[in-house]
């Protein structure tokens, strides 16, 4: 079964390798493959598919004959790879596969694995620069050219910018300038831009503490987490529907929402814990709400800045529910509302 929610890391070098010959098929194949490997373990480099989910990547049915043609295709494709001092290198990214019986559950699965001379392109990532997304962005294309880009968008975003020039989309295949502009291809990588603009890359110590300099950030440990809902069947912090994220002084990648932060301070027996609720939003981090040395129940107190950070309609129906009691507990008194209501005209003229 393939997870679509693994992370893919791929070096520079590979992304921008010409792979144009490859064909959607197997273009997808090698995100799966590049999912399952983990980059920093040369030993994980043979990946083994079930015969039904490689007959799916390439297209093709659960046909003997099928999958051989199409792994000999495969086999057969030619990538140049160019080297730092300026020279090149050309071989097959997989240059054998295996197709056997598994002695326990009785399924024939293939095992590929990358070219031994690759393996520093898949392996030492850190060494030429890469860059990390989720293989659901690309795994469900349908247009070779759409994958291929992806990549290419997602490294220059890296460095703020999105222009890339035609020379170096040709290097990629002489006729991905033609294909970039198919209606097909520009629906799937417009969805893919929109994502990846709502994605930002953010140091999340620097950001906080330019916003709150007093922060001793992290100095007995902390955390952030998302928030996405409210459980007020609970009073703790578990009332706060989210999941925690990695954040800390380093740059990564958060996307638009709320989220709460957790910075403890003092002494590490009993240190103070401050929560902060931010709003990131087109790569703007904002201040909503603050709870200094929190106790017992603290989330509570969180609960009016969420409802109305998460509900359009939260204030509206906040008002109702004060009419209601107005109206409830006056006995509808007519000389006793037009009394209030003159008092709230006169507030509401101090506003404004």
């Amino acid at each position: 079964m393939i997870d679509d929610k693994n992370m893919i890391e791929k070096s520079k070098s590979l992304i921008w390798s010409r792979l144009g010959e490859y064909n959607t098929g197997e273009l997808r194949l090698i995100e799966v493959y590049l999912s399952r490997i983990n980059a920093r373990e040369v030993s994980s480099s043979r990946v083994t598919f079930s015969l039904t989910e490689y007959a799916e990547l390439l297209g093709v049915g659960v046909n003997s004959e099928e999958i051989e043609l199409k792994t000999r295709n495969l086999m057969r494709q030619i990538v140049t790879f160019r080297l730092p001092n300026g020279g090149w290198k050309k071989c097959s990214i997989f240059p054998t596969a295996i197709c056997e019986q598994d002695a326990i559950t009785g399924q024939y699965m293939i095992s590929i694995e990358c070219h031994q001379d690759l393996k520093p392109i898949f392996f030492a990532i850190a060494d030429d620069g890469y860059t990390r997304y989720r293989l659901k962005n690309t795994v469900r294309m349908t247009c070779k050219y759409s994958i291929l880009l992806y990549g290419i968008l997602k490294d220059v975003r890296y460095k703020n910018v999105w222009e890339i020039s035609i020379d170096d989309l040709k290097k990629q295949d002489k006729y991905v300038i033609k294909k970039t502009f198919t209606k097909k291809n520009q629906r799937e990588i417009l969805l893919k831009i929109d994502c990846l603009e709502k994605n930002m890359l953010l140091n999340w110590c620097e950001e906080i503490t330019n916003i709150d300099p007093s922060i001793n950030f992290r100095a007995t440990g902390g955390w952030v987490k998302t928030v996405t809902g409210l459980d007020k069947s609970v009073l703790n912090g578990f009332s706060l529907i989210g999941e925690f994220v990695k954040a800390g002084d380093y740059k990564t990648e958060f996307s638009d929402g709320l989220y709460l932060d957790c910075n403890k301070e003092g002494k590490k027996s009993n240190p103070k814990q401050d929560f902060r609720l931010f709003r990131l939003k087109n790569g703007k981090l904002t201040l909503i709400d603050q709870v200094y040395n929190g106790k017992k129940n603290w989330a509570v107190e969180l609960w009016d800045s969420v409802s109305e950070e998460i509900d359009p309609n939260y204030q509206e129906r906040e008002v109702d529910k004060i009419m209601t009691l107005i109206l409830d507990k006056t006995g509808k008194n007519t000389k006793l509302l037009k009394e209030h209501q003159k008092e709230l005209d006169q507030v509401i003229a101090d506003f404004q």
